[in-house]
């Protein structure tokens, strides 16, 4: 996504580039669809295109990871916010919707960890179950 803001001047096509990798990495082709790092490469695209809003992301999932010590939820957290920070920095709709579609995918598969953190099953960082 940084290297494509350099090459391409249409945000859209920034952001598609954003989802694709997201996708490539929560469904990847040479594990049978089935992967990880969808959290890691959405905060990635995230900084690519905007450091700013790339930053303050960062900085939710921290600071939530801090104060419950659950890494899904930090990311839930986070990924719930992104398209409510997007529409605070760019009051555009596209761009918004774009970012909530790869935040409804990064929750979408946390769907096991949100039935783990309302049963209390779910590993603390830094503990094992």
């Amino acid at each position: 996504v940084f290297i494509a803001y350099y090459f391409f001047e249409n945000k859209i096509i920034i952001q598609i580039i954003g989802i694709i990798a997201v996708i490539g990495h929560i469904f990847p082709i040479f594990y049978n669809f089935k992967g990880g790092k969808g959290v890691a490469t959405a905060l990635g695209a995230v900084l690519g295109f905007d450091l700013i809003l790339g930053i303050i992301c960062l900085l939710t999932w921290l600071i939530t990871a801090f104060l419950f010590r659950y890494s899904a939820l930090s990311a839930i957290v986070t990924f719930n916010f992104l398209p409510i920070y997007t529409w605070l920095s760019y009051q555009d709709l596209t761009l918004t919707c774009i970012y909530f579609v790869i935040s409804f995918v990064v929750i979408y598969k946390h769907k096991t960890n949100i039935k783990n953190l309302f049963k209390g099953t779910e590993a603390k960082i830094g503990k094992s179950n």
